[in-house]
């Protein structure tokens, strides 16, 4: 029987994961990458808040997934830290090609995932086919997620596809652990 039907069925448990980063650091086409295969149309600003429920894949498992896209505009900072609450994860993005947006995450982000302690985090590089506009060298931006004791850093590109799967994918298996340490 389908579980929408009968209410009293258990369910899969969602994990809600929460992409945080500058304006225009590509957060929504990694998330369109992810969930579509393709390379993402021309972007707009997110405004507030995006959100994509999707399964992944991991060990013979499906996994429901809710991204939670925020805006990187700062003007929407205190609607953003509403929708952290309850995360499972966070993916910090910042643009490989403006250093400024892995300067910023200290200041902007780094407390909201600092009040989900224990929560797992991945820190990806977007953009990493711009070869020649590259302004963070990887071992720039590993040395800084050694530094805030992330684990877990990759770089990406939405309009190739390179690493998002796998970014994604590392991230769930991460929540997953971390879930049933839990409960």
């Amino acid at each position: 029987m389908d579980p929408q039907k009968n209410p009293a069925a258990p369910t899969a448990p969602v994990l809600k994961i929460v992409i945080l980063g500058d304006s225009y650091s590509g957060k929504s086409a990694f998330l369109y990458r992810f969930v579509h295969g393709k390379s993402p149309p021309l972007p707009d600003c997110t405004v507030g808040v995006d959100f994509v429920v999707t399964k992944v894949r991991l060990d013979d498992n499906d996994v429901k997934v809710q991204f939670w896209d925020t805006s990187g505009n700062s003007a929407f900072d205190r609607i953003v830290r509403f929708y952290t609450a309850g995360a499972h994860g966070f993916v910090w993005m910042y643009d490989v090609s403006r250093r400024s947006s892995l300067i910023d995450f200290e200041e902007r982000w780094e407390h909201l995932v600092q009040q989900n302690t224990g929560v797992p985090v991945v820190l990806v590089g977007t953009k990493c086919d711009l070869v020649d506009r590259r302004d963070i060298s990887y071992e720039e931006a590993h040395q800084f997620a050694k530094r805030l004791n992330i684990e877990n850093h990759f770089e990406v590109s939405a309009k190739t596809g390179v690493n998002v799967e796998q970014s994604v994918i590392t991230l769930v298996a991460k929540c997953c652990e971390h879930r049933a340490t839990q409960q």
